[in-house]
């Protein structure tokens, strides 16, 4: 019987096919993202472009998680480049339905802290989103020691209504 091996990963622009068919797969599976099943409205050379800059940058990062060839999570860190506000990353992490519950996103945001943490990306926070009702992934981020800082009203609009969020955040010194 063959073993299917999961490896988490930097994303490469290589990817950017895959990448943008998960993000459809992922869009159409769950309300709890900012994007739904139409996915990006980038081509496959526009997000190519995309993944190869964020994996030459400092202080921004794309992780994917595999089974395989096939993409089951993926983590996102995305900081601006202006130094006023380059410390401050924000998050963003998505793991397939068919996988919750097994463990992607803990390995996914253990690797993202493990390289964040690294001061040569200059990063001293890391925010998120996440919408009030998603307990699952509250309790994921407080158990890496995210703190809530407020409330976001209306962040999503699903269906004609809307869906409030809290922001959160790490400090990493």
């Amino acid at each position: 019987m063959e073993t299917i091996h999961r490896v988490i990963r930097e994303a490469c622009k290589a990817d950017a096919e895959a990448f943008l068919t998960y993000l459809k797969t992922i869009g159409g599976e769950s309300d709890n993202l900012t994007i739904d099943e139409k996915g990006l409205s980038f081509t496959i050379e526009q997000e190519s472009e995309f993944l190869d800059t964020t994996a030459q940058s400092h202080n921004n990062l794309c992780l994917l998680s595999l089974e395989g060839d096939t993409i089951i999570g993926s983590l996102s860190l995305t900081a601006p480049s202006r130094p006023r506000v380059a410390h401050c990353a924000e998050m963003g992490i998505s793991v397939l339905q068919a996988y919750w519950g097994q463990g992607v996103a803990s390995a996914l945001m253990e690797k993202m802290l493990n390289w964040a943490k690294n001061p040569s990306t200059g990063i001293r926070k890391i925010e998120l989103k996440v919408r009030v009702d998603n307990q699952r992934a509250i309790d994921l981020y407080r158990r890496f020691s995210f703190v809530e800082e407020g409330r976001v009203f209306r962040m999503l609009f699903i269906d004609g209504q809307f869906h409030d969020g809290l922001s959160m955040a790490l400090l990493l010194d």
